[in-house]
């Protein structure tokens, strides 16, 4: 089902793992706040380390397990890098026999984990002896600092034969504040009665943390030979025996308030669940990776402090926990599942650190803005456009003018003035091209691409937006002035009916994999694109082989990219086969990877940019849109593997403010009830599959209404007058 895992049991919520023997080369799962995560391995906590990691090669110690905290950077672990506060394990004497990370193998047996996503908690059981079962289970409070541990040791015999005699347990909790080789994360600590509180030396902060092990059970910490724990001593009957660990990390959360907290927290990822995109009908796997998608990115990121790709989840040495273009992947997914307040706070993150002069944003940045990439290396602009799409796109889904004209368009103007004064030329012959040579990334030595056409295009599209805003607005018109020569008389490259790589440059002979297969997503590039042309293009290249055959390797966001693209162009089953391609490189608890081990990446799984491309490349299948206008489609192109199926969708938000509120596809019905529709807009709906198409009839708010045909008649389009709060449409007999 998924790659190094123990998953045996996967439903649209949960994820079981089982083995006989512990498995210790998983991958982790996560428990995490928004503020503060947890990589969780086999020991239900982080004692045996991240075991896969090194099958990544040029990863080494990136996948460490620790406690991150977003926002702490320092030199502790690589040069200006995420800070950990440490990490978690556990070790027990049972009736005398010492049980550590060191020997839990060899003797743990019966192993099992849950990750439970609707009470965001990840839960770990395993036996020792044969005679006693170890259950520890870690959440992590919304919108807090404070991991939840919460331990059960219970007598247990096979076959529920009774136990001869009691069991003496003694279990020790612990908090290392070192890096996984035995150095210390802090630069100095006091202990007190019953706290830590240790300063932390920063690449340019100071940090004081107060670490404290409030418990249930009353149990006094003790910081000795550099870790902070407490001991739990008991004797384990048939009845299960209980302590209840609050790991206070800066803020301090009594263990007598833990059932409130615990409320709070289930209530908080309940709602949230609650108001996210859903689709029933579809399998169990692809419903349980959006839902894990979900939590991944909100138990993981902070909004405030961007949106990062590795960290949390690991700390590869040279992404500094930094924010990438990658971060416009999350926002895409996030706003057509409906959290547009998480993305709010980003595109005021971003507002927030746009620099007032030279180039708006770095290729990398951390959570204050400060670039963490030579000068030099940062020839890759599209990072840029990424940054200006974000904005565009919040208005798009939402077209909230204020947050237009507060936010929006002084990025989009900012950004369109530097690149038409820095990037662009015009030509002798009067088109305009990208004369500065760029690179897609930065892991070359020069860049050397004159006119790239996945840059250029995805330009033209702020350009145009930024046009479109400005007259909306009725400011702005010399920014505006500036663009439309270049929107009017762009050229993109091509040579034999197909687009190229860049000038003199053929997609085959870029040294890497050239992205211009996928020229549509996230450019939304279509009024710019001859589509017959990268019609050809797409039939000669596809990404996922030309990233195998250059590379040597696969990458599911590139086939999540390679597919929203695919649909743009028409070609849906090309869309769906590349889409079910990604499906396969899934790992551990349904974790995407960036790309595979065979390429020595940095990047473990979860690749979170890759879980954000799930998510918009998912929703797109059942509602289509367009940057530019035209009808909203609700399963108007589903792919054949689809159009069997039942299906019920809810909260998918498109383009232009409006959004699926719910929606059903069967084969004799076809249900829509949309918001946010303007005057004239247009729905369109499959005729059902069992309903001939002479008979087809359509209701609109209860009454009958006319309609187009579409689609070789296999869809219909029905125009509303946009005065109404919310249309229901049904296609039926």
């Amino acid at each position: 089902m998924f790659k190094d895992s123990c998953v045996t049991q996967l439903s649209p919520w949960r994820a079981g793992e089982e083995a006989t023997s512990l498995p210790e080369r998983i991958f982790p799962a996560y428990a995490g706040s928004g503020i503060c995560a947890v990589g969780l391995d086999a020991s239900g906590l982080q004692g045996l380390n991240h075991r896969v990691q090194a099958a990544y090669g040029s990863a080494e110690r990136a996948g460490d397990l620790y406690i991150i905290h977003h926002g702490m950077i320092g030199d502790q672990l690589f040069e200006d890098c995420a800070l950990p506060l440490g990490y978690m394990d556990w070790e027990m004497e049972l009736d005398g026999d010492l049980i550590t990370s060191a020997n839990l193998a060899e003797k743990a047996v019966l192993w099992e984990r849950e990750l439970l996503l609707d009470e965001a908690k990840v839960v770990t059981t395993m036996m020792f002896h044969n005679r006693l079962r170890l259950r520890i289970a870690v959440w992590v409070p919304y919108g807090t600092k404070s991991p939840v541990v919460e331990v059960e040791l219970q007598g247990r015999r096979y076959m529920a034969k009774p136990l001869e005699r009691d069991l003496a347990v003694s279990f020790r909790l612990r908090v290392t504040p070192q890096t996984r080789q035995g150095a210390p994360l802090y630069a100095s600590f006091a202990a007190g009665d019953d706290a830590l509180a240790l300063e932390f030396q920063g690449s340019r902060d100071h940090y004081r943390v107060e670490y404290t092990l409030d418990n249930d059970l009353g149990l006094r910490p003790q910081f000795a030979a550099g870790r902070f724990g407490i001991e739990w001593k008991t004797s384990v009957g048939h009845d299960a025996q209980t302590l209840r660990a609050v790991v206070g990390l800066g803020e301090r959360t009594p263990a007598s308030e833990l059932e409130a907290v615990r409320e709070r927290h289930r209530a908080s990822w309940s709602s949230y669940f609650a108001s996210m995109a859903e689709v029933s009908g579809i399998s169990d796997k692809e419903a349980y990776l959006l839902h894990h998608s979900y939590y991944l990115i909100r138990m993981g990121m902070d909004f405030s402090k961007g949106i990062t790709i590795g960290t949390p989840f690991y700390q590869p040495w040279c992404w500094k926990a930094s924010v990438f273009w990658d971060s416009h992947f999350v926002s895409d997914g996030l706003l057509r599942a409906g959290d547009r307040a998480d993305v709010d706070t980003f595109l005021d993150f971003l507002h927030r650190t746009m620099k007032p002069e030279g180039k708006p944003f770095p290729w990398m940045m951390q959570h204050d803005g400060h670039s963490t990439i030579p000068e030099e290396r940062d020839f890759a602009p599209l990072v840029i456009s990424a940054h200006a799409m974000t904005a565009i796109k919040v208005f798009e889904y939402g077209r909230d003018l204020a947050q237009l004209e507060r936010v929006v368009f002084p990025i989009l103007a900012r950004i369109s003035a530097f690149a038409a004064d820095n990037m662009f030329r015009e030509e002798e012959d009067g088109r305009w091209i990208v004369a500065m040579p760029v690179s897609n990334d930065v892991v070359e030595d020069v860049a050397v691409e004159i006119n790239q056409t996945y840059t250029c295009a995805w330009f033209l599209s702020v350009f145009k937006k930024t046009i479109e805003y400005a007259e909306l607005l009725g400011t702005g018109e010399e920014i505006a002035a500036r663009l439309r020569p270049i929107v009017d008389g762009y050229h993109l490259e091509h040579e034999d009916g197909m687009y190229l790589h860049a000038r003199n440059m053929p997609i085959d002979e870029q040294h890497y994999a050239s992205w211009t297969p996928f020229l549509l997503y996230p450019t939304e590039a279509s009024p710019f694109v001859d589509l017959e042309r990268l019609r050809r293009t797409r039939e000669r290249f596809n990404f996922p082989d030309l990233y195998m055959e250059k590379q040597g390797d696969f990458q599911p966001w590139g086939n999540f990219m390679q597919s929203s693209s695919d649909l743009r162009l028409g070609e849906v089953e090309k869309a769906h086969a590349t889409f079910a391609q990604g499906l396969n490189y899934t790992f551990g608890p349904g974790l995407f990877s960036e790309v595979g081990p065979r390429q020595e990446t940095v990047a473990l799984p979860p690749y979170i940019t890759a879980h954000g491309n799930y998510i918009s490349n998912l929703l797109s299948f059942f509602v289509t849109d367009s940057l530019w206008g035209g009808q909203v489609g609700v399963f108007a192109r589903l792919p054949e593997a689809y159009r069997g199926l039942s299906l019920k969708v809810k909260g998918i938000h498109a383009f232009g403010g409006a959004c699926v509120a719910e929606a059903e596809y069967g084969p004799v019905r076809v249900t829509a009830k949309l918001g946010g529709l303007g005057t004239g807009a247009a729905v369109e709906l499959p005729v059902p599959v069992d309903v001939p198409a002479e008979a087809v009839a359509v209701r609109v708010n209860g009454a009958d209404a006319s309609f187009e045909r579409a689609f070789g008649g296999r869809t219909i389009i029905v125009r509303v007058d946009g005065l109404a709060k919310h249309y229901d449409i049904e296609v039926s007999a």
